[in-house]
Formats: C-alpha cells, structure tokens, sequence
C-alpha cells in the first residue's frame, strides 16, 4: 500500500500532480489556488476510479465529475450557451505561438511536461459570467490505452490533456483541453519527439525513470503538435478534475477530430511508467461519470490559419506555400503618393501590354448570371454558384487566350486586403475564377472595393437578407453550403460604374498562398453602410465565437512585380 501511495502523489492524470499533494508558488500563482496538504492523496488506477467515488475520496462523489461520455446526437449548440463563450484559442492556433522549448517531463506514468515559460501575450480568453478571462497554459499530459472521455460510446487509444490556469491568480478556475488519438500506421511526431528527448535525456545526463528530467529543447507547438490536424470543433461543458481531488472547477474542451498515434508509441508509454514505477496502472484513465449536465457544440475556425496576427505568422512559419516573391494582397501605387512609400508602394503603374489583354465579355452584360448559390453562414460568406459556361472572361497568357469561369464569391470585412495608395476601404469582395484550359490550375481574381456611403448596397442587402432567412429557418450560424435564392448578375450586383481596373501576377491571400493567381483589382468603389457591415460581423462571431472579425491579410511586398492600369 505504501508504494500505491507514493504512485498517486506523483501520477500527474488531469493535475494530479499540478494540484494533490504539494503546491510550489508558481502553481499558485498560476490559480489553482490550493495550499500544500501534509500528505498526498492515497489513490491508484486499480479500479479505475471505482473506489474514489465510493468511498468518497475527497471531492470524487459530486454531481459534475469528469470524464463523461459525450453522445454527438444530443448537444447543444455552443451559442446556446449563456454564461460562458467557447474557447478563444488567439495564440495557441498560431503556427508561430510556441509555449515553450524548454520544460520538465515526469519520466513516469502520463508523462507529464510542466512549461516553464510561456509568452504572456495573445494567450486563450474565455468569457466567464460576462468577463473576459485569460489561461495560461500550464502543463500537458497523457492518459494511455484507454482514453477517459468517450465519444458516441468508444474509448481511444490515447487521450491527452492541456491544463490551464487563470492568467490573473485571482480564482482558481481551470480550462482543460482533451485531443483524442486513435491507431494509424504513422507515429504522432510531438509525441515521438517527447519520447525520444525525454529517454535520450536519462541515458545521457543521469537522470533516472520516475524522476522529473529537464529537456531543455522540447519547443512544443500547441497548433502543430497538440490540436487536430483539420478542425477545431469540441464538446464544452462545466467538470472536475479527473483524478482526486476532483474538483469541480474545469471548463472542458473535448476536440471531436483525433490525431494518430501507434502501437509503438503507446508501448514506450508502457515502458516509462514501468521503469517510473513497476506497480504503476499504465491504463491510466478514470471510468466515465454520470453527465446529468447540458453539453455544447462547438465549431470554430478552421485549423488550418487565423487573422489573429494578420497573417504574419503564415510567412514566419513557412505555412503552406505563404512565402514566395509574388504574394498578395499588395497596395497599388497611386499617382498621388510618393514613389519613395517604400517597396510596398513604389513602382510606377504601367499600361496594359497586349500580351496581358483581359476582356470582361460575358461579366458586363446583364444576362450573364450565377444561378444555384449556395451560401456559408459564417466569416467571409462565401458563395458557391453555377455559372454560365459560355461568353466567359478571358485573359491573356504567354500568348495564349484563357477562359475563366467564375466558381465564388467571398468577402474581406472591415478592413480591405489591397490598399490604394496606402488607403484601406472598409470591404473588399473577392470573385474567384478557375482557368477553362486543360491540364490548367491558373485562377483569377476579381476584386471589388466597397466605401462607406449613405445608400446601402442592393446585392448585398439581398444576400444578407437570405443569409438571416436561412439562420432563421432550418440552418445555423457556422453552417456551409447553405442554398439561398440568390441569382448573381455580375454586371449589376458587382460591378463598379466604371469598368477600370489594375493588374498584376499574385497568389491566394489565405494559406495555401499559391502564386497562381492573375489580380485584376477595380478601381471604383461601390457603397456599403455601417449597417452592412454589421451584418457581417454577425456571421463572424455567431458561426465561430474565436473568429476574428476583421479577415484580412496584411500587404505584401510587390518584390518588383509591375502593377498594371487600364483606362
């Protein structure tokens, strides 16, 4: 029994060792909150939990105990919920945000990484009974062989957990994050780094199993090496710690996409927590507990890249293809701005060389119109339509004329992606056209500036109106490919009153940034009003609470590029 003692005092499963048994002031600054106890719990995995409840083993036997079974069927939607927003990921979804390179690692059973420096910006916000609230990342940790939460009634192979405290250290409210893994025949590559480092680390400097090691070049990535690959949509809902003294003060966060681990991998989890411990449960995880609470949906933004930094840290982290001598947007030189703006600026515009001939056709007649729209309820409002297959634009390249198709339409809210002349207009709608020549991915984009004005715009007070029609109906916030009643005449709907335009060779403005894209920018304005705008951020932040509300990506360098102009 005494070595069954010792094993819970060290076991880390969901703060088992950030809140039982002692407390070093950090802990406590961090907002947990808890004082040290004379001596830690007395608890083991033998009957996974069982006994903890029974006998009433601290604070195990309440009515909001965690983990829980999470049925995909019966949930909630996350705006449904009233006193507390989903989660903010800011910089945990950054590809940039990395929470530390340096921590410890209990060479033991969950395999615990304490952070011992984490960058007191951008960090997670969840509003809690209307106040905003910020958590600081604290440890990571591992239950393996069997998951503790489960989904629609099945367990994973591997379940880890993100602990994380009240960044201020007045209350001792928790946020946990819980990433699935299931079988894959590839290993996870942070967990293979953390095995490999850790091991490495007592073979070579002493250190021994079930001790705390040092691994002073572990950089753990929260996006990349923690968060699912695809999406980040989770189950929320009010719990407790799993492992004694249960406290019930955790806001959960259970991603529904898992990673993927091996069978290989989990053996080295079986492997340290022997040689940590040789009677240690390596099938670590508690029995689930009884729900008797409402559970939410939550479905924010994709994993894949945010406007949290404007797109920065695409280009800092070789995201995708988001480096490169053509990116965009750019801002287009103006006559009225000094040449000397810098190179995001400079370059006089040229004219339009025969060999860059664009033509419009079909564009400018009032015929030509996209029918079958299809509308996603969320930033951007992206609309996928049918378009007519004949009299389409074309533009020339290298010589050779290409058709191009329109395929969506999309917006840039709140503040434009291309400036003019350093100056940002409030909305830019984005046409996206796909080349008709064989064996060609070349795209084209048409881009439409909108100003302030005291006239609404009639398309889009039409589009806004479906879009709410629909929320109201049969569809939801954050919702894709929603059919609307849409028809789109591109020469009325879109269309500026003068046909002038600049062009010039880009790239996709959102990751993967490929550089295969012709712009041709116009340079009149249509009119938007305040009212507009809103209903935009309407979309934004009741499809996906962490959304930011202004979705573009900061100016790129022209790196030479000639900007062209037409009459």
């Amino acid at each position: 029994m005494a070595r069954l003692v010792l094993l819970g005092a060290l076991l880390g499963a969901l703060c088992a060792t950030a809140v039982q048994g002692s407390l070093d002031g950090s802990q406590v600054e961090a907002g947990l909150g808890r004082q040290p106890k004379d001596k830690p719990h007395e608890y083991n995995y033998n009957r996974h939990g069982i006994d903890w409840r029974d006998e009433g083993l601290d604070n195990c036997a309440g009515s909001m105990q965690s983990p829980i079974n999470i049925d995909m069927a019966t949930l909630n939607r996350g705006e449904e919920r009233s006193d507390v927003s989903g989660l903010y990921l800011n910089g945990l979804a950054s590809p940039a945000y990395d929470v530390a390179a340096d921590v410890t690692v209990n060479a033991e059973q969950d395999m615990k990484i304490t952070f011992k420096d984490v960058a007191q910006n951008n960090m997670p916000a969840i509003k809690i009974d209307g106040s905003d609230m910020l958590f600081k990342p604290m440890q990571l940790h591992f239950h393996h062989f069997l998951s503790e939460h489960a989904i629609n009634g099945a367990h994973y192979p591997l379940e880890a957990h993100l602990v994380m405290g009240d960044a201020s250290g007045n209350t001792n409210q928790l946020a946990v994050l819980g990433i699935m893994y299931q079988y894959g025949e590839q290993p996870d590559d942070f967990v293979q780094r953390l095995q490999t480092k850790t091991i490495d680390e007592i073979a070579t400097n002493g250190a021994g199993y079930g001790e705390t090691v040092n691994v002073t070049d572990l950089s753990v990535n929260i996006m990349k090496d923690v968060l699912p690959p695809t999406h980040h949509n989770y189950v929320g809902y009010d719990g407790s710690l799993t492992t004694p003294p249960c406290d019930e003060r955790v806001k959960w966060h259970v991603f529904t996409e898992p990673r993927t681990t091996t069978t290989g991998q989990l053996e080295k989890f079986l492997m340290i927590a022997k040689r940590g411990h040789t009677d240690a449960i390596v099938t670590n995880n508690r029995i689930v507990q009884p729900i008797g609470r409402p559970l939410y949906h939550y479905k924010p933004t994709p994993a894949a890249y945010n406007y949290a930094r404007k797109g920065f840290d695409w280009e800092a982290s070789n995201l995708m293809n988001c480096v490169g001598d053509r990116q965009s947007p750019i801002n287009i030189p103006s006559p009225d701005t000094p040449s000397e703006f810098s190179n995001y600026n400079n370059g006089a515009l040229q004219e339009i060389p025969p060999s860059n001939r664009i033509s419009l056709n079909g564009l400018t007649s009032q015929s030509f119109t996209f029918t079958d729209a299809y509308v996603n309820l969320e930033q951007d409002m992206k609309i996928s339509f049918t378009a007519p297959t004949n009299n389409l634009p074309t533009i020339s390249i290298n010589g050779n004329e290409e058709s191009f198709r329109p395929i969506q339409l999309h917006f840039h809210h709140f503040s434009s992606e291309h400036t003019v002349g350093g100056m940002i207009y409030p909305l830019e709608a984005h046409l996206v056209m796909a080349s008709q020549a064989e064996n060609s991915n070349q795209l084209a984009v048409i881009a439409i500036f909108y100003e302030y004005g005291s006239e609404a715009d009639d398309f889009l007070t039409r589009l806004h109106t479906e879009a709410i029609s629909a929320q109201q109906g049969n569809a939801n916030w954050g919702d894709n490919n929603v059919p609307i009643n849409l028809p789109i005449t591109f020469a009325t709907d879109l269309m500026p009153s003068s046909q002038g335009y600049f062009a010039y060779d880009g790239s996709l403005t959102t990751p993967p940034c490929d550089q295969r894209v012709k712009w041709i920018v116009m340079k009149e304005a249509r009119t938007t009003t305040a009212e507009q705008m809103e209903t935009f951020k309407t979309a934004t932040v009741n499809a996906h609470y962490a959304a930011e509300v202004v979705n573009n990506r900061v100016i790129q360098n022209k790196a030479g590029r000639p900007v062209y102009s037409s009459p």
